[in-house]
C-alpha cells in the first residue's frame, strides 16, 4: 500500500464531526503527491524526452499542485495554533464567589508545600478538581510547574469538567497528526519534483504558489466557520443553545453599529 492510501485509511470518520476541513485538505495534499508520482512515471515512459528533459517538465508540472500544497500547510499551521488556545478556553471560568475563601486557603495550602509536592498534589488523579481550579484561578500567585506537568493537569481537569469536548479536541489531535504525516510525505515529493535544496524549497513555493491575501482571509474566514460549527456539535445541549444564543447577539450588535 502506497504512503497515500496508507494515511488516507487511517482516518477515523468520527472525525468528521469536528475536522471536517483537516480531511478535505489531507485528501487534497495527497492527491497532489499522488499526481506528481502519476507524472513522473508517465514522463519516464515517454521516449522522446533526455533526462533533462523529463525533469524539466516534472518541474513545471509540480508548480502547478504546488497551490495544493501551499494550502494544505496553511491550515496545518492554523489548525496547530487553534489547537493550543481550544484547550485554554476550556478551562473553567470561577464564578462561585461562595467557594471563594474556600479556593483562597487552597492556594494557601498550595503555597505551603514545595514545588515539587504541589506538583505531586496537583497531578494526582484523586485530587479534587476544585484544588485544580484554584490553581488556575491565580496560577500566577503559586510557584510554577513544568509545561508537561502543566499540561498533564489541564486535561486532568478537563476530563472531569469538559468530558465530551476533551474528547473531540483528542480526536482532533489524531486528525492533525496525520494531516501533518501528510504534508510531510508530500514535502518530500515536491521538494524532489522541484529539484531545490531544501532551504531554497519555501523560496520556491512562494514564487509558484505566492500568498494571496484576501484567499488566504477567506480561507481563515472559512476555517473558524467550519471550526465553530464542528465544536458546537460537541457541546452539551444548553452550552450549543447559550452559543446560539451569543453568535445571534453579535450578528445583531454588527448590524445595527
Amino acid at each position: 500500500m502506497s504512503a497515500s492510501k496508507e494515511l488516507k485509511s487511517r482516518w477515523n470518520p468520527k472525525f468528521d464531526s469536528h475536522s471536517l476541513p483537516i480531511r478535505k485538505q489531507l485528501h487534497q495534499v495527497l492527491d497532489a503527491h499522488d499526481s506528481i508520482a502519476a507524472k513522473r512515471a508517465a514522463l519516464a515512459k515517454d521516449a522522446n524526452l533526455s533526462d533533462v528533459g523529463r525533469a524539466s517538465e516534472l518541474k513545471k508540472f509540480a508548480a502547478t499542485e504546488a497551490p495544493r500544497f501551499a494550502k494544505a500547510s496553511r491550515l496545518l499551521e492554523m489548525t496547530k495554533a487553534k489547537a493550543g488556545t481550544a484547550k485554554l478556553a476550556l478551562l473553567p471560568a470561577v464564578k462561585d464567589k461562595t467557594g471563594e475563601s474556600i479556593r483562597r486557603e487552597t492556594r494557601d495550602y498550595l503555597r505551603s508545600l514545595s514545588a515539587a509536592k504541589m506538583t505531586e498534589v496537583l497531578s494526582d488523579p484523586k485530587t479534587p478538581a476544585i484544588v485544580l481550579e484554584s490553581f488556575f484561578e491565580a496560577e500566577h500567585l503559586l510557584p510554577p510547574v513544568l509545561p508537561e506537568n502543566r499540561e498533564r493537569m489541564i486535561d486532568d481537569l478537563l476530563t472531569r469538567t469538559a468530558g465530551p469536548q476533551m474528547v473531540a479536541l483528542r480526536e482532533q489531535e489524531s486528525a492533525v497528526e496525520l494531516l501533518t504525516a501528510a504534508v510531510r510525505v508530500a514535502a518530500g515529493t515536491f521538494l524532489d519534483a522541484a529539484d531545490v535544496p531544501l532551504p531554497l524549497f519555501d523560496n520556491w513555493l512562494d514564487q509558484v504558489a505566492p500568498i494571496d491575501l484576501k484567499e488566504v482571509d477567506a480561507e481563515t474566514a472559512a476555517f473558524n466557520a467550519e471550526s465553530v460549527a464542528a465544536g458546537a456539535k460537541a457541546l452539551p445541549f444548553e452550552q450549543r443553545k447559550s452559543l446560539i444564543d451569543q453568535l445571534l447577539a453579535a450578528n445583531v450588535a454588527e448590524a445595527t453599529a
